[in-house]
């Protein structure tokens, strides 16, 4: 009786090990999310901020800048560069475009003192958060199958 008993257990926790995914699934599944991220990002700042007549500061000029729309990327790490099964999707800084794109996207975004914030981030983030986690889900899924 101890031995089923015994085995029984063993069996659970192997399918329950198998459902827990692994640094390297984490990342993956987190990297489809954040490409979901990424390109409803760029299309929300398209809509709302693009120009394409777009004024270019006197000491800007010359150089090949990016509009704050072209600007998005994602990472497979944390903020501190770590890898740890999470992505982040923001604008690029200064060391990356030469313009500290995330800098002027914050000001857009939360406002200053003297211009109102229009919260497009936020709202990206809120309205596209279930095709974010379905590209999560269906990752995750791959991995039970064994797809990955």
């Amino acid at each position: 009786m101890a031995d089923n008993f015994d085995q029984q257990i063993m069996d659970f926790l192997h399918h329950v090990q198998k459902l827990n995914p692994d640094v390297k699934t984490q990342a993956k599944m987190t990297n489809a999310g954040a490409k979901v991220l990424k390109s409803k990002l760029e299309q929300a700042t398209r809509e709302k901020h693009y120009d394409s007549k777009y004024y270019i500061a006197k000491r800007y000029r010359g150089k090949n800048i990016k509009h704050l729309a072209d600007s998005v990327e994602y990472s497979n790490t944390n903020l501190n560069g770590e890898v740890d099964g999470s992505s982040i999707v923001g604008f690029q800084g200064i060391k990356s475009s030469g313009v500290n794109h995330a800098r002027i996207a914050r000001f857009i975004n939360d406002g200053t003192k003297k211009m109102r914030g229009d919260h497009f981030v936020e709202h990206t983030r809120k309205d596209y958060a279930q095709q974010v986690f379905k590209a999560n889900a269906e990752a995750y899924q791959a991995h039970v199958r064994g797809d990955d």
